[in-house]
C-alpha cells in the first residue's frame, strides 16, 4: 500500500461500481463520466496496492480484496456523514436491534418528534451489528436485546418485554390459554435471527432441564412469522412483534404459565454523550413508565 491517504470519493465510486457491475451505469448513478469512474478506480488500486475490479465482456466483478473492503468502506462513509452532522449541530445517531427498531421504535420516535424533539438518524441491524457500530463510534446510543456492560458506555434497563409462543390458526395449541415450561421444553421451535440473546435467555430459564429444539433457523422475525402463518410450526418471539398479526387473527400468541419468560431490553449510550440529551431523557422516561406499569401488573 502506498503512503497516500484513501479518498472517500474513490471508495464511494468503488461501491457503486460493484453494485452496478458496469462503468457506464456506475457513472450515470453518481453523475460522473465513465473515464472519471475508471480514474477513481485506478487511483484507489494504486493507493491500496491491489486490483479491485476484473473487467469482462459481461460486465465487471470485484476481486476478493474488493469484497473484503466493503464493510470498511461503508463504515468510513457513515463516519464521514457523522462528521458533517456534528459540524452542523449534531443529530443523534441511534441504533436499534431489528425487533426493537421495527416493532417498537417508530411509534416512539413519532411521539418524540410531535413533542418538538429532533428525530435521530436511525440505523437498524442485528444485535451484534449494532454493538459493533457502538464500539466503532458510528452511532451514539442504541436500544438492544442484550448488552455485556463493556467499558466506555452508560446503560440502563429500558423495558421488559414478554416472549410468547406463536402458532397458526388450526394448530393443536390454538385454544391453549398458556404453555407450561414442561410443554415448551418438548417443542421444536422455528428459530429467528442470530445474536438476539434468546438462546442465552432460554438456557437460563431451563437451567439443567431439557430445552426446546430448533426445527429450522430463519434470518429474521418477519421470516419466522410468515413460516408460522404457513403452518410450518411454532416459534417463540417478543410479544410486541406479533401484535398486528394477533389482532388480525393470523397468529395466536400464547403466554407462559406460572413462570413468565421475559427479555429485559437495554438503552446504551456513549460516556461522552450528555446525560441530559433530549432523546436519551425521553427514552429514559419511556423506561420509567414501562417499569411502573410492570409493577402494577404484578
Amino acid at each position: 500500500m502506498s503512503s497516500k491517504r484513501l479518498d472517500l470519493d474513490h471508495l464511494q465510486t468503488l461501491l457503486v461500481l460493484m453494485e452496478s457491475k458496469s462503468f457506464n451505469e456506475a457513472g450515470a448513478r453518481i453523475g460522473l463520466a465513465q473515464s472519471t469512474v475508471s480514474q477513481h478506480l485506478r487511483h484507489l488500486e494504486e493507493t491500496l496496492g491491489t486490483p479491485l475490479i476484473i473487467r469482462g465482456q459481461r460486465g465487471c466483478k470485484p476481486t476478493a480484496a474488493a469484497m473484503r473492503l466493503i464493510p470498511y468502506a461503508k463504515s468510513l462513509l457513515r463516519l464521514e456523514l457523522r462528521v458533517v452532522n456534528a459540524a452542523a449541530g449534531g443529530t443523534l445517531n441511534l441504533g436499534a436491534c431489528s425487533n426493537i427498531g421495527i416493532y417498537v421504535l417508530p411509534r416512539l420516535i413519532r411521539e418524540f418528534e410531535r413533542a418538538g424533539g429532533q428525530p435521530p438518524a436511525l440505523s437498524i441491524g442485528s444485535n451484534p451489528e449494532v454493538v459493533r457500530n457502538l464500539e466503532a463510534g458510528e452511532i451514539d446510543a442504541a436500544l438492544l436485546e442484550w448488552w455485556d456492560e463493556r467499558d466506555g458506555f452508560h446503560w440502563q434497563a429500558w423495558c421488559t418485554e414478554p416472549l410468547v409462543v406463536i402458532v397458526a390458526p388450526g394448530h393443536p395449541l390454538t385454544d391453549a390459554r398458556a404453555v407450561s415450561r414442561e410443554e415448551l421444553a418438548k417443542m421444536a421451535l422455528i428459530g429467528g435471527e442470530y445474536g438476539t440473546g434468546t438462546g442465552q435467555l432460554l438456557r437460563s430459564y431451563f437451567g439443567d432441564a431439557p430445552m426446546p429444539s430448533v426445527s429450522m433457523r430463519l434470518g429474521s422475525t418477519e421470516a419466522v412469522k410468515r413460516a408460522v402463518e404457513a403452518g410450518l410450526g411454532a416459534s417463540l418471539v417478543l410479544a410486541c412483534a406479533v401484535e398486528q398479526e394477533v389482532r388480525a387473527g393470523r397468529l395466536h400468541a400464547i403466554p407462559m404459565r406460572d413462570h413468565p419468560l421475559q427479555k429485559s431490553l437495554r438503552l446504551v449510550w456513549r460516556n461522552d454523550l450528555p446525560g441530559d440529551h433530549p432523546l436519551i431523557n425521553y427514552l429514559g422516561r419511556v423506561a420509567a413508565k414501562s417499569s411502573a406499569r410492570s409493577q402494577r401488573d404484578c
